[in-house]
């Protein structure tokens, strides 16, 4: 009985603790947006879908993106299984999440097969952008981090984690460079899209190579990625690139021999060496003949042809305007014209504060008409005293989703220019890319669903 009543404190302050949660992400939402009409929200009602090797978890909205989920993963499981001669025992879970805008998803190995994903589709200036069907490049990107990071061959781990359940995978220390590099390089080969058939991810890589700005591979090694340019996409643009030029020059084997060597190894660590071990070349030397100056030299003769080429052609003069510079997963600057010949466009940046940023292109005078905290693309008003702008909207949920006690969705937003006051237009839409009619009376906008815009 003693028990049961300690049982029943504890479930009391459980459910106090999420009210007060709820509550405090309820004070974020204004009085104007409360007043607008919104769609429902989601009702979580958990369902399980199994197929042979995925059990998939989703809620009723979610069941048809659950069911092309099933289909695109058991397709990936195939294919990626393969390629890197591995099968993760048992089903791999799966939970599928539609509360966000935001485009990305998850994976680990360890303590269990386990991946996350959203279903919103990424903006269009975004990396992601270039894909023939993006839940397929999701599913089948974090899939192949489940097969890499659950290769595990040594007796080591294997007896470790046989005590002390699945906490060592050696895969999983290897550099993110090659971690994120594998899962973009299958992503790309086993769909008809990919980052590494995208111009607009080739030129992130392209550009500070012809201005002899490349990275080595000690600042590509930092992390998530190192405090400059493009920032946390740094070992996923790098670590692609590198590991299609090994499977190109000395085949696809051997990117699975250096997973399994890697996989084999008693305490994780040198890289060199397994790299030494498959391919007869270590990723970095002190005497030149390393893969790393191989493929540097190999990039840099590959863009100054396309260079070469663009200047036969003919290019066409610019100017440049700005040097505030997004990440390649933002939205980017997306200029737009004001009727007076001023545009407006978003800065983004790890030096300034992100806003919208008026500029006189002939004089070069910058004013920061409105903070750009969670904004997305914007449209000046016909009259030129407003800003129609995308930014996330917090609604709570009854139930937390993935963690999550709110959505984080987007919806359209007016800026008055002159007072600064910003009220919302729309409330749960999903609303995505404003511009406005040229009468000002009417805003056409994008709306996200799961899988689809």
């Amino acid at each position: 009985m003693r028990n049961r009543r300690w049982a029943l404190v504890l479930l009391a302050g459980v459910l106090a603790f999420a009210r007060a949660a709820r509550a405090d992400i309820d004070v974020d939402v204004t009085e104007e947006l409360r007043a607008l009409p919104q769609p429902p929200l989601p009702q979580p009602r958990w369902f399980t879908l199994q197929t042979p090797h995925f059990e998939l978890h989703f809620y009723p909205e979610e069941r048809e993106f659950a069911e092309k989920a099933a289909l695109v993963a058991e397709r990936a499981y195939r294919l990626i299984t393969r390629y890197l001669n591995w099968e993760p025992s048992g089903r791999v879970s799966v939970l599928l999440e539609d509360q966000t805008d935001g485009a990305n998803g998850g994976a680990t190995s360890v303590p269990y097969n386990f991946i996350y994903a959203f279903g919103a589709p990424p903006d269009g200036m975004d990396e992601l952008s270039d894909f023939d069907d993006f839940v397929k490049l999701l599913i089948t990107h974090e899939f192949t981090h489940v097969v890499h990071l659950d290769t595990i061959l040594s007796w080591c781990p294997r007896f470790v984690d046989s005590i002390l359940g699945k906490i060592y995978a050696p895969n999983l220390s290897q550099p993110t460079w090659f971690i994120e590099g594998l899962a973009v390089l299958m992503e790309t080969r086993h769909t008809t899209a990919g980052r590494l058939r995208s111009s607009f991810y080739d030129m992130h890589l392209r550009v500070p190579f012809l201005e002899g700005r490349a990275l080595g591979l000690d600042k590509v090694s930092v992390g998530y990625g190192p405090l400059v340019y493009p920032g946390g996409s740094v070992p996923y643009l790098y670590g692609s690139s590198l590991l299609r030029y090994i499977e190109d020059r000395y085949g696809p084997e051997k990117i699975r021999e250096i997973s399994h060597r890697y996989a084999d190894e008693c305490i994780a660590g040198g890289i060199n060496r397994v790299a030494w071990q498959a391919i007869g070349r270590p990723y970095t030397g002190p005497f030149g003949t390393d893969v790393w100056r191989e493929w540097s030299r190999s990039m840099s003769h590959r863009f100054a042809l396309q260079k070469e080429e663009a200047e036969r052609r003919g290019l066409t003069t610019a100017r440049r305007l700005t040097f505030d510079a997004p990440a390649p997963r933002g939205t980017g600057p997306r200029p737009v014209f004001f009727r007076d010949g001023t545009l407006v466009y978003q800065r983004e940046s790890n030096e300034e504060e992100p806003a919208y940023v008026r500029l006189n292109i002939n004089t070069g005078e910058k004013e920061s008409v409105a903070t750009a905290h969670g904004g997305g693309p914007a449209a000046p008003t016909p009259d030129g005293r407003g800003l129609v702008i995308q930014r996330l909207a917090y609604l709570p949920l009854g139930w937390r989703i993935g963690g999550s006690a709110y959505t984080s969705w987007n919806d359209i937003f007016y800026v008055d220019l002159a007072g600064g006051s910003v009220r919302p237009l729309t409330r749960g839409y999903r609303a995505h890319e404003p511009d406005v009619s040229p009468d000002g009376t009417q805003v056409v906008c994008a709306l996200a669903d799961e899988s689809a815009r």
